[in-house]
């Protein structure tokens, strides 16, 4: 009978995630492989990838997320 993979919890996804920050990444990945195998993927630039342009509620959030 095969081993059935558990699911990734939140908690060890944090800590994966804390690891890749310390280790000096600015941004990090978790990707779990359908094998059971966990990557881990620690950037320091954002992704190159084109991100679809902002709504205008989602304009004026990032304007206004600092004020009280």
């Amino acid at each position: 009978m095969a081993q059935r993979h558990q699911k990734l919890g939140t908690a060890e996804a944090t800590r994966y995630l804390k690891a890749v920050k310390e280790a000096g990444f600015k941004r990090g990945r978790v990707i779990k492989h359908p094998d059971g195998r966990i990557e881990l993927v620690g950037e320091d630039q954002p992704s190159t990838l084109a991100s679809a342009p902002l709504s205008p509620f989602e304009q004026w959030e990032a304007n206004h997320a600092d004020t009280p």
